[in-house]
Order: C-alpha cells, then structure tokens, then sequence
C-alpha cells in the first residue's frame, strides 16, 4: 500500500516500505512547482518499471547496463486527462551486442507498468 498526504499548497507526500516520493503542480497551474507532477510521475513509473526490466535481462547475462537510458514521452490529445498513447525509447549502452538487442526489447516490453498500461484495469474509488 502506498499512503499519500497533503503537505502544502498542491504539493504532495507519497510513502511506502519506508521511501518518500514527492509530488506537485507547476506555477502556471496553481503548484509551487517543487516536484515532478502527478503525470510526470505516472510516465516516470513507466520508464523505471522499464529500465528495472533492462538491467535485470542484463544480469542474466553477464552484461553491462552502465549507460542505458530511457525516455518516455506521450502523445496527447486535445481533450485533457487521456493520451493516444506513450513512447518508451531505450537508448543501448556503448558497445552493448547486437546479438542481444531484439531479446533485450521483447524483455523491457514486458514490464509490469506498462502491462497494467495496456491492459487497463478498473480504479474503485472509496470514500470514507
């Protein structure tokens, strides 16, 4: 379970197994702009559950992940709140084999964020 309070203005406190994440808006939507935002989050959990995945491929195989890197970028259409869709661009290491790359893909395409992305699943909300 991750517990989420209020610490300010729109700035927000995430915790879980005794890690601290911090959240806010920026100044042009009424934030202080002292954190990534909510979204900046969600698109960031995406690329970590990524890189995680790339770095765990590598350790079976006795390479080296130093130098990987990930973007995540979206595409957004005009209505707020929804995306048509995200881009996750892995950038190899230097030197990183040829021989491995299209495993390392069909294995970074597999994490578990960006399943719970595709599939979708239902958010209950509950009020108390």
């Amino acid at each position: 379970m991750i517990r989420i309070t209020h610490e300010r203005n729109l700035r927000a406190k995430a915790e879980s197994r005794g890690f601290t994440v911090y959240a806010d808006q920026d100044g042009k939507s009424g934030g202080d702009d002292s954190a990534m935002s909510p979204y900046e989050l969600f698109l960031a959990s995406l690329g970590l559950c990524v890189i995680s995945y790339f770095v765990y491929f590598c350790r079976k195989r006795n390479l080296d992940p130093h130098g990987v890197e990930i973007t995540v970028d979206q595409d957004l259409p005009d209505s707020p709140g929804k995306f048509r869709k995200m881009i996750v661009s892995v950038t190899f290491p230097p030197g990183f084999p040829e021989k491995h790359k299209n495993a390392a893909r069909k294995f970074c395409e597999v994490c578990s964020v960006g399943k719970a992305i595709k599939i979708g699943c239902d958010v209950i909300y509950e009020y108390r």
